[in-house]
C-alpha cells in the first residue's frame, strides 16, 4: 500500500497530497514536503568507526557519536572556521611514577615492584597515542572530539591514520579549512 504525504496549506490550514502547486481551497502556494521514495540518502564522504565512536562527513555536516548510549552530535560545515586532526602521547598511565615513588619511601620492600610500575607506565605513556578532532567554529567556540586512543604501529592505529586522511579530503573537497596537526611525536593541535 503505497504511503500518502500530506501537506497543511499556510493560508486557510487545509491537509492535503502534497504536491507542487497551489492550495486547492485558497490558491496559497503549498510547502515543500519529502515524497516517499523520492529522495536517495547521501553516501557519506567519510566514515570513522572506532570501537563504538563514529564520525562522519554526510551532504554539508559532521556528525559525530561517542558511544551507543548517546545521541549523536551534528555539526554544519557552513558554521566551522576549521578543523584539525591531532594526536598527543596518552600521558595518564605517568600518574603511575610519582605513586610508585611515595610507595617506594613508605614501604622499601616494594622498590622491585613500584620499579616495575613505574617503567609499565612509562612505556605506555611512549608508545600510545591518543588522537582527537577539534572543530573551531566561526564565533570562537573550539570543540574537542576524541577519536581513540592505539598503540603505534598497531591495526586500529593504521584505521584511525586512513580515516583522518579520508577525513581530511573530504573537508577540504567541501571548503572548510582541514589541517593535520598529528605530525611528528611532540606535535600537537
Amino acid at each position: 500500500m503505497p504511503t500518502e504525504v500530506l501537506v497543511m496549506c499556510t493560508g486557510c490550514g487545509q491537509p492535503q497530497q502534497a504536491r507542487d502547486g497551489r492550495c486547492e481551497a485558497c490558491g496559497v502556494v503549498l510547502p515543500e514536503a519529502p515524497r516517499p521514495g523520492s529522495s536517495v540518502p547521501e553516501a557519506p564522504f567519510f566514515l570513522l568507526e572506532l570501537g563504538g565512536r563514529i564520525l562522519a562527513g554526510v551532504g554539508r555536516r559532521l556528525t559525530y557519536r561517542a558511544d551507543a548510549t548517546v545521541p549523536p552530535t551534528l555539526v554544519e560545515l557552513s558554521s566551522l572556521r576549521s578543523v584539525r586532526l591531532g594526536r598527543r602521547f596518552f600521558l595518564e598511565p605517568l600518574a603511575i611514577v610519582p605513586l610508585a615513588g611515595v610507595v617506594t619511601l613508605l614501604v622499601p620492600s616494594a622498590r622491585p615492584l613500584t620499579a616495575a610500575l613505574s617503567i609499565l607506565g612509562l612505556l605506555v605513556a611512549l608508545l600510545w597515542r591518543h588522537s582527537f578532532l577539534v572543530l573551531e567554529f566561526r564565533d570562537g567556540r573550539k570543540v574537542r572530539w576524541p577519536l581513540g586512543t592505539a598503540l603505534i604501529g598497531s591495526e586500529r592505529s593504521r584505521r584511525i591514520d586512513a580515516g583522518c586522511a579520508a577525513a581530511l579530503q573530504g573537508l577540504v573537497a567541501h571548503g572548510v579549512d582541514a589541517q593535520d596537526a598529528r605530525g611528528g611525536l611532540w606535535r600537537r593541535a
